[in-house]
């Protein structure tokens, strides 16, 4: 699959062959927690990914395997919880994480690590 500039996914991702970036970005936009499996690594990185998540999830996005970025990784969204695979490495070039002051009722952006057994 080759990506266009901008492909918004409301749902899994799921790669089993070759996923081609270019120059463009990939936003995760659901709003229940959103899955990132098969090929996501090597020729098949993303280029740009954005987690605009608005679900209620926990956690909101979830690598089930590695993942890396060519340029940005960026959580947009402040109370997002993003949760990696321990046994897998993920590489991003460069990580935004969006940072607000906290207010009440605020829970902050968290990585969480996905342990064998969750």
């Amino acid at each position: 699959m080759t990506a266009p500039s901008l492909l918004s996914i409301g749902g899994n991702f799921t790669s089993t062959s070759t996923f081609t970036a270019n120059s463009g970005t990939v936003y995760l936009n659901g709003t229940t927690t959103q899955t990132i499996s098969g090929n996501a690594t090597g020729t098949s990185a993303f280029y740009n990914l954005t987690v605009f998540n608005s679900g209620s999830g926990s956690p909101d996005v979830k690598f089930n395997n590695s993942a890396s970025t060519t340029n940005n990784f960026t959580v947009s969204t402040a109370s997002s919880e993003v949760s990696f695979l321990a046994s897998a490495t993920s590489t991003f070039k460069n990580i935004i994480w969006n940072g607000q002051e906290p207010a009440q009722g605020y829970r902050p952006p968290r990585l969480l690590p996905e342990f064998p057994g969750d």
